[in-house]
């Protein structure tokens, strides 16, 4: 029983990737930036601003058939959370909204939540909260956190603990 508690940390530990940082320019889905994620959980915060002019950021991420995927924005302009007032979108490969909110988040930051049903590529799209079409015809300027992160569904992730579980009783039975 220590092993599987010590074989779980060790996996735990590894689920939170690393911290991303805005590369412009990433304002469109050819331009957009990718983010390299790990088969089955993971969770990333990316340190992102909106420019002045109108700017539009755009995340290319890969996600897998039985996912909940959610992507939340906190605005870190101010100690309030209300800026940048952000507005966010979740896009399938073809660049269509799946799903899209305004002030879900914390203080004006946005939170958008999908299961995925079909492996593949899909987008994030953060801009202004004025910027309904993610067009960049935003003044919304400022700092904001992005944090993504995607779940398997609980069948998979039993799934996969019951198959981690059953290499440990053969591991111990093979030693002894």
């Amino acid at each position: 029983m220590k092993n599987l508690a010590v074989v779980v940390g060790i996996g735990l530990a590894g689920l939170s990737q690393a911290v991303f940082f805005d590369m412009e320019p990433n304002g469109s889905l050819v331009g957009a930036q990718s983010l390299v994620r790990p088969l089955g959980i993971f969770s990333d915060v990316g340190l992102m601003s909106l420019a002045a002019g109108g700017d539009v950021d755009v995340l290319r991420v890969t996600l897998y058939a039985g996912e909940s995927f959610t992507a939340v924005t906190t605005p870190t302009s101010d100690s309030q959370f209300s800026n940048p007032d952000t507005r966010i979108a979740i896009l399938d490969f073809l660049g269509t909204p799946l799903v899209e909110d305004d002030d879900s988040g914390p203080g004006l930051g946005s939170l958008a939540q999908i299961n995925i049903f079909q492996t593949g590529t899909y987008y994030i799209a953060v801009a202004g909260f004025d910027d309904p079409l993610f067009q960049g015809t935003s003044s919304v300027q400022g700092k904001y956190s992005l944090t993504v992160s995607a779940v398997p569904e609980p069948a998979s992730l039993m799934a996969l603990g019951l198959g981690a579980l059953g290499l440990l009783r053969r591991r111990r039975a093979a030693s002894a």
